[in-house]
């Protein structure tokens, strides 16, 4: 009896949940224009050259060892 029922009310639940979730995801950007903006921090050239250097330089690595095995 409680299977059936609990059967029965699952599409309706799971209907109600998925329209709060496209509810929230539209919600969320009209509410966040009404804030003042935050400033963003800048990414200067130096610092993506080393963190592309230190990425390769770690996947260069990674491969060597996995070479040797």
């Amino acid at each position: 009896m409680i299977r059936s029922c609990l059967s029965a009310l699952l599409p309706s639940v799971v209907r109600v949940c998925g329209l709060a979730l496209v509810l929230a995801a539209v919600a969320t950007p009209a509410l966040a224009m009404d804030t003042q903006p935050l400033p963003t921090p800048e990414i200067d050239a130096g610092s993506i050259g080393s963190a592309l250097t230190v990425l390769s330089g770690g996947a260069i690595v990674l491969m060597h060892r996995l070479r040797r095995r």
